[in-house]
């Protein structure tokens, strides 16, 4: 019987694109407010890249949970099918 539990790679390309996103880092700026002067709109932007930044965190990791529990789902689904048959084994031919 084959291995179903191992990924395929359409899930190992999945979960590649995820890694890459997590890994990701976000750009900086190198100037201080007190060398640039602090402009309303860009603590506002400032704000909106955090908040994005945080967002991107949340669907990237929910995004690998569901993966997760689809894989997980999948291996009981397996071993379901692997042990369903032991039952009626048993009953047609008893020890």
């Amino acid at each position: 019987m084959a291995d179903d539990t191992r990924p395929t790679e359409e899930e190992l390309a999945e979960q590649a694109k995820i890694e890459a996103m997590l890994s990701e880092d976000e750009p900086q700026d190198s100037l201080t407010d007190e060398e640039v002067g602090v402009d309303p709109r860009d603590e506002e932007i400032l704000k909106l890249r955090q908040e994005n930044s945080d967002l991107k965190d949340k669907l990237l990791r929910n995004a690998a949970e569901a993966q997760n529990i689809l894989r997980r789902k999948r291996e009981e689904v397996e071993q379901v099918r692997k042990f369903a048959s032991s039952g009626l084994v048993d009953r047609l031919l008893p020890v």
